[in-house]
């Protein structure tokens, strides 16, 4: 793809040498492609919240059973808290999404409708939410991790 966009003008990284507008095909083209990557990616982060949040589950559990008296039993406690709050977060995130498609949609129904571009309500705010649930979901995954990291350096070491 970056290919595709040097020809263009494209330096990447949010550089370009705008001296002349794409043509409108290669516009389109690139936007779609942009997009479909950004719907990858949102999968991909959420298959892996997903994945890592029941994996450090069942390593905390493990953990449990290897050890005979557990030292400091509430970071654990915190850890699984913080985990079960970013599965939850990515669950939602999953409707708020479904729901900011469905809206995005909505707008760009209405402008092809409209006769100018101010006469549709463009605003998404389960966009936002959508954006707001994952950052929640990464924060908490992360101190859980490291509640649960703190947690066996204490027992194990």
């Amino acid at each position: 793809m970056r290919l595709r966009l040097a020809r263009c003008g494209w330096l990447g990284f949010g550089m370009q040498s705008m001296t002349q507008r794409l043509e409108e095909s290669i516009y389109h083209s690139e936007r779609a492609s942009l997009i479909e990557e950004e719907r990858q990616q949102s999968r991909l982060y959420d298959r892996g919240i997903l994945t890592l949040t029941a994996g450090a589950f069942g390593l905390s559990f493990y953990m449990l059973q290897q050890i005979d008296e557990p030292k400091e039993l509430w970071l654990i406690g915190v850890g699984w808290f913080g985990f079960g709050l970013s599965l939850f977060l990515t669950m939602t995130s999953f409707l708020t999404s479904q729901e900011a498609y469905r809206r995005q949609v909505e707008i760009l129904d209405n402008r092809q409708e409209c006769e100018t571009v101010d006469c549709a309500d463009e605003s998404n705010p389960q966009s936002e939410l959508t954006g707001r649930l994952n950052w929640g979901s990464l924060i908490s995954f992360t101190i859980s991790a490291a509640f649960l990291a703190t947690f066996a350096f204490r027992n194990f070491i």
